[in-house]
């Protein structure tokens, strides 16, 4: 399922007021040989609040998934996001 522009930007709008941008954990991960660039976003309040640790966008795939704050990083959860619904708890 691909997101709509109007979805992407509803998206990195509540991004921009609800998390804080994490420029030094921006990453860049390689798929098939080539890198992939990510932006990496965190919680203002009370980081990991409402399980959410970190949001991830790939701008260049136009999706981004989350990452849930388990115990051990094998708790850890990584759902794709959708839709704007679901940050509704973050």
């Amino acid at each position: 399922m691909n997101l709509s522009k109007k979805s992407i930007k509803h998206i990195l709008r509540i991004l921009d007021n609800k998390c804080i941008e994490v420029p030094t954990k921006t990453s860049a991960y390689s798929n098939g040989g080539r890198r992939i660039l990510t932006r990496d976003f965190e919680p203002k309040e009370s980081h990991g609040m409402n399980g959410w640790q970190r949001i991830v966008y790939v701008p260049s795939e136009g999706y981004f998934y989350g990452i849930y704050n388990g115990k051990s990083e094998e708790d850890w959860d990584i759902p794709d996001i959708w839709s704007p619904a679901q940050l509704s708890d973050l």
